[in-house]
């Protein structure tokens, strides 16, 4: 048994600023709103070329082409399930930022407003 022992680097909580911190989860949530719009389009594209080549011009391909398009209708809708999920995740962390700058400068302006500013 060792006498000393090591335990997890902890960040001090006053490290990194909470301005820098929302703005970090506004760009992840950005991405995430990038990542939803780019697999949607793609996914509808997909899709809608699947539904052509199964549905439409289905005598112009081979057999094994019509079965890779009815796979692929389901695995574009699901795509576009989950760009939609990726785009409603974004903006809800996008509201959730939102709402938490607004409480924090109502509760700043009530602080200035009482007097209870240490500055």
């Amino acid at each position: 048994m060792s006498k000393h022992t090591t335990k997890p680097f902890e960040a001090p909580s006053s490290a990194i600023p909470a301005a820098a911190l929302a703005g970090l989860e506004l760009q992840r949530a950005n991405t995430l709103i990038s990542a939803g719009n780019s697999l949607l389009f793609c996914s509808v594209f997909m899709l809608l070329a699947t539904i052509f080549i199964a549905y439409i011009i289905p005598e112009k391909v081979t057999l094994q082409i019509q079965i890779l398009s009815h796979i692929g209708m389901l695995i574009f809708a699901t795509g576009l399930k989950f760009g939609y999920i990726l785009r409603l995740t974004g903006q809800h962390r996008i509201r959730k930022i939102h709402m938490h700058t607004e409480a924090t400068a109502n509760q700043r302006k009530k602080e200035n407003q009482y007097g209870l500013c240490n500055a």
